[in-house]
């Protein structure tokens, strides 16, 4: 038999270790980003109602 050297990508374990660590990595850096905007939204989305309900009871 004739060994078939036509691998496009040779993928190891070893790789695949390395990119979850970035993907970890990466994880961590984004999270508090995601966090932070999580925190803006709802604050923004609470103030908008109380001034809404304040114009609704003034109307009134």
């Amino acid at each position: 038999m004739t060994e078939n050297n036509d691998t496009f990508v040779r993928i190891t374990n070893q790789k695949i270790y390395d990119k979850l660590l970035e993907i970890e990595a990466h994880v961590k850096i984004t999270n508090g980003k995601v966090k932070l905007n999580k925190w803006i939204a709802t604050t923004a989305l609470s103030l908008v109602i109380v001034v809404i309900g304040l114009y609704v009871k003034l109307i009134s």
